[in-house]
């Protein structure tokens, strides 16, 4: 539904942290989306949707006014769609013997089920839908491309840094799971994480973004897709497995960010100082 959309809205829990992103209320009903278009003139221009960054537990999609989609829409002609998406537990913790997986993903295919119906009210064309994403973005695209539940809801993709192999297999999440165990002091369960206080959310995801396996010598982060076979195929999926143009690139600076926020398991050795900083 478009109604409504003068009203201010939520956005997804994240962590405390010195980046400071957009203090606006933060809650758990925070899926709605921006839409930045040129004059509605009756023509069918193309969609552009926005899926923000930030290791799948931070950001929003205020983000796009940190890149002007007002500029871009105007001066390229195009529609575009800025979507939220749930973060951190409330998204990407995993449940997979209830079949509850996924939901920050499945948040993002509902979003783009919702641009496939309302494009063409704002002048766009729901037949050229082309998903955008940086960094966590990124990744979030590549597993789109992946995806048999977004099949025919985006015809070309863009990852700007991020992955598609920034995702869970049963193995690692049993270990991230472990690590959550630990510091709850207990199973972790839908019925405890129901009981969780909400004011805990952010700092449980601030204890466990950084590098959360680092011990058991991988870089996974905890929050990320899960390969469950429903979402995202078991066994991951053939390069570019529906002919969807892709293009994929990197961020000259992403890293520098983590590193100033402190990121504690960095590791430099060989990273040029322009990425890391003095």
């Amino acid at each position: 539904s478009i109604l409504g959309a003068l009203a201010e809205a939520a956005f997804p829990p994240r962590p405390p942290d010195r980046s400071h992103w957009y203090g606006r209320m933060e809650e758990e009903g925070c899926l709605n989306a921006d839409v930045y278009a040129p004059e509605c003139d009756g023509g069918r221009r193309p969609v552009l949707v926005w899926l923000h960054g930030g290791a799948f537990a931070m950001g929003s999609n205020a983000e796009a006014g940190e890149h002007d989609a007002t500029q871009l829409a105007r001066d390229h002609d195009v529609v575009v769609v800025c979507l939220n998406y749930r973060l951190g537990p409330l998204g990407f913790l995993h449940f997979p013997e209830e079949g509850a997986t996924n939901l920050g993903i499945r948040d993002q295919i509902a979003g783009l089920e919702w641009v496939k119906g309302a494009a063409a009210a704002f002048g766009g064309d729901p037949d050229n839908v082309t998903v955008v994403g940086e960094s966590a973005g990124g990744a979030s695209a590549m597993t789109l491309v992946a995806s048999p539940r977004a099949r025919g809801l985006f015809h070309k993709a863009v990852a700007l840094s991020g992955a598609g192999t920034w995702t869970h297999s049963p193995r690692t999440w049993k270990q991230c799971r472990a690590v959550l165990e630990r510091i709850l002091g207990g199973p972790l369960t839908p019925a405890a994480f129901s009981k969780l206080p909400e004011e805990a959310t952010g700092p449980l995801v601030r204890r466990t973004l950084w590098n959360p396996l680092g011990s058991l010598g991988t870089d996974a982060l905890m929050w990320q897709p899960y390969r469950d076979g429903d979402v995202l195929p078991a066994e991951g999926a053939p390069a570019n497995p529906r002919s969807i143009p892709l293009l994929a690139g990197v961020m000259a600076d992403e890293m520098q960010f983590f590193h100033r926020l402190g990121q504690p398991r960095v590791r430099t050795q060989g990273v040029p100082e322009e990425v890391t900083g003095p």
